[in-house]
């Protein structure tokens, strides 16, 4: 589908995210960060010459990946399973490495490194560390605005309603553009976040559904070597095929039906694939048909 979009879409979700200048008073301060436990051993596997890690966190799976003494940034796996996707600097390239998650024992993550730019890719599987993981209630029982930078909530404000959020998230993110900011309302995170390989590359506090799908739309077409997701008040929108772990398809505006109906025809087209599906980022899973029990007819005397 093609899809033309109006020149405010096109560009201003791609440059870099900017943060809040506060011109309101926020008058609950947060308190500090509690202190994490030490994690366990990190567990590692290799792939194109990147090691790919996990640790455990309170409440998900810590990944990231190294080369030399360059380490990326980390992203979370939650315990229920998806799909990240992280990339890494190293000496001799620059690599994407992403995979889903596959419950077992161990639980592993399946996937592939790629080097950017290149056809040059490499399977990989790697066990996830066994451990125990806290619920994350960081959000729990939140009453009206919160506002976070760089993942640390540094202000409050229980009073105010969700258009006073959205407003003040507008201010904000026009006067620090080096720096990270979200806002939640009632617990729930706002507006519209354009990812590239699992970075945050755009925000947009007020946008519509119909103003973000057009977005993805418009960044699917242009940047087809990157990996593009989006999300809108903390959900994402699209519909995604992965086949052993590596993202094949991406479908911004299709429904549920469309998504299932491309996911079962992939499964019966591929049956040597590892073949999954993410609709608005929760996994595709078919229920087996009902089977009725045999019947029981008493013998003839």
């Amino acid at each position: 589908m093609t899809v033309t979009l109006k020149s405010q879409f096109r560009h201003a979700v791609l440059k870099a995210t900017a943060l809040l200048s506060i011109t309101v008073p926020l008058l609950m301060l947060s308190a500090p960060e509690a202190a994490q436990a030490d994690a366990p051993q990190a567990q590692c596997t290799q792939a194109l010459g990147i090691n790919i890690c996990a640790n455990l966190q309170p409440a998900a799976y810590e990944l990231y990946a190294q080369s030399n003494n360059i380490t990326s940034e980390r992203t979370l796996l939650p315990p229920e399973g998806g799909c990240p996707v992280f990339t890494i600097n190293a000496p001799s390239g620059r690599f994407r490495v992403e995979g889903c998650f596959k419950l077992g024992s161990p639980a592993t993550l399946e996937g592939a490194v790629t080097r950017i730019g290149t056809t040059q890719q490499q399977a990989f599987s790697l066990n996830l560390p066994d451990g125990h993981f806290l619920g994350d209630d960081r959000h729990l029982g939140e009453k009206g605005y919160a506002y976070y930078l760089d993942g640390v909530q540094v202000a409050t404000e229980p009073k105010w309603s969700r258009q006073d959020a959205i407003t003040h998230l507008e201010l904000a993110k026009k006067t620090y553009p080096n720096r990270k900011g979200e806002g939640y309302f009632d617990g729930r995170k706002l507006g519209y976040e354009l990812f590239w390989d699992g970075v945050r590359v755009g925000f947009e506090p007020s946008w519509s559904i119909a103003q973000a799908i057009n977005n993805l739309q418009y960044n699917k077409k242009a940047y087809p070597e990157k990996r593009v997701e989006g999300m809108l008040n903390g959900q994402k929108l699209e519909y995604e095929l992965f086949w052993n772990g590596v993202r094949v398809g991406f479908e911004p505006g299709w429904t549920k039906q469309q998504a299932i109906d491309n996911l079962r025809w992939n499964k019966q087209t591929y049956p040597n694939k590892n073949v999954t599906g993410l609709f608005n980022g929760e996994l595709i899973v078919f229920q087996r048909p009902a089977t009725r029990p045999p019947v029981v007819r008493p013998s003839s005397v």
